[in-house]
């Protein structure tokens, strides 16, 4: 993501068949605060459907209470797949 020449946002995206895993989901912290994180969720949403993933996977870590919340508000709920007690495990279906 992009705010004319200077990145301000990034994220790595993994489509295995129709499954889709995101990670690194990362706003410059100079940007934070001013909403970037659920556009930035949006277009990996977004992508995550051109290539042909109906569902979306991530990991957060449980007091990261900005990630979560943005998570939440994508449509990601949390599920019983986090293998450590400091991170939550989210999920939701593409439309």
């Amino acid at each position: 993501m992009a705010d004319g020449e200077r990145v301000v946002g990034q994220f790595e995206l993994t489509v295995t068949g129709a499954s889709a895993w995101l990670s690194r989901v990362i706003v410059d912290p100079a940007e934070r605060g001013r909403g970037l994180a659920r556009p930035l969720v949006e277009l990996a949403l977004g992508k995550a459907r051109t290539f042909g993933a109906t569902e979306i996977g991530l990991k957060v870590i449980a007091g990261n209470v900005a990630a979560t919340r943005a998570y939440r508000a994508a449509g990601f709920v949390e599920t019983d797949a986090a293998d450590r007690p400091d991170v939550l495990a989210m999920r939701r279906a593409l439309d």
